[in-house]
């Protein structure tokens, strides 16, 4: 380790920053915990941790690479870094006070086989994370003239290295279901992030998104606790849910004056298909809940109101819900984006008995 640091402070050196030695061994020397897993979920195979309550992400750039016309590269790199987290609904800003990403430019492995490396996301958020570019791997600049870049072999496309490492410093791991993801552990050329990884960054730090333990005894509404809402999926310690859900489910369980019961939330891919839930469920997203009410007479006048437009049917406009699904013995609720219209469906009396989209 000292090797390590020794030789990435004479390259640091190298470049005219001497200036910065004693900040720069101290962001050096800060602790990383890259294997500490707090929170694991099974959906999107990630890890959740604290590094994800922060609205703004300030990132610093030790070193540069010695790449030809680094500066269009560097730029590239920059845009990157804040497009991804804006797409997770934070701020990135260059800044080497309070730093929460260092990005280090190194010679690792020669062409191919490690482009960057990325540490997780801590569960200490005085932590820092860490991005290091193997500068064997980094690609000529816009403004290379031909005589040079024939030098670089297969260069690759900074951008999407650049999204791949940040979705492990967001929480993603590998995922190697489909080589058109963007966490597929090979590089296989310029990509977008998949529809798959989208729902992730909407699950996990989407504005409307709350934390639910499994133990968490607390209030959420005045008549629910966390704990009610806790996903009945197993091998699960939390999972996120979209707040306007339990907003809404307070609202009815007010209007109707007597108890409402949970029967289902956030549900992962598996134990949705074993729930007999449809593979585009919205539970999966933690977009949706199945309640049901204490009595029949109050199901029956829910789904009357529903059906007719009533006082219980704008209780859930207004509070953004666009999917209603009418059972024999539960309602199912959700918050999908893939309509402005509200989605009623009626399976009362139906052969389909299972827990809604």
């Amino acid at each position: 380790m000292k090797s390590f640091k020794i030789i990435l402070m004479m390259i640091l050196l190298s470049f005219g920053l001497q200036g910065q030695t004693s900040h720069l061994e101290k962001l050096l020397t800060a602790p990383v915990m890259e294997t500490s897993i707090c929170y694991e979920d099974l959906s999107y195979n990630t890890f959740y941790c604290k590094f994800t309550d922060k609205d703004t992400i300030r990132y610093y750039h030790y070193n540069r690479s010695p790449v030809y016309d680094f500066d269009s590269v560097h730029k590239r790199i920059d845009s990157t870094i804040i497009e991804t987290f804006k797409k997770a609904n934070k701020t990135a800003i260059h800044s080497n006070i309070n730093t929460d990403l260092v990005i280090i430019y190194e010679y690792l492995d020669g062409i191919g086989g490690t482009l960057a490396q990325a540490t997780p996301p801590s569960c200490d958020s005085s932590n820092v994370q860490r991005l290091v570019f193997d500068n064997y791997d980094m690609p000529p600049g816009e403004n290379t003239p031909e005589s040079i870049r024939v030098l670089y072999r297969n260069p690759k496309d900074i951008v999407t290295i650049t999204k791949h490492e940040l979705g492990h410093i967001l929480g993603l791991r590998h995922n190697d279901g489909n080589p058109n993801y963007m966490m597929y552990s090979r590089y296989r050329g310029p990509k977008n992030w998949h529809k798959h990884e989208n729902a992730f960054f909407d699950l996990h730090f989407g504005i409307n998104f709350i934390v639910v333990e499994k133990n968490n005894n607390n209030k959420i509404t005045e008549n629910f606790r966390f704990s009610e809402y806790f996903s009945k999926c197993r091998g699960l310690n939390f999972h996120m849910l979209d707040r306007k859900l339990p907003i809404t489910v307070q609202d009815i369980r007010k209007f109707v004056g007597s108890p409402i019961y949970i029967n289902s939330s956030y549900r992962y891919p598996k134990c949705n298909e074993a729930a007999g839930g449809v593979s585009r469920s919205q539970h999966v997203l933690g977009r949706a809940v199945d309640f049901r009410f204490a009595n029949q007479t109050n199901h029956d006048k829910f789904v009357n109101d529903i059906l007719n437009k009533g006082d219980q049917y704008w209780i859930l406009v207004v509070n953004g819900i666009k999917g209603i699904g009418l059972y024999d013995t539960h309602i199912h609720i959700d918050t999908r984006t893939t309509t402005d219209e509200v989605v009623i469906w009626d399976y009362r009396n139906s052969l389909i008995k299972g827990c809604g989209l």
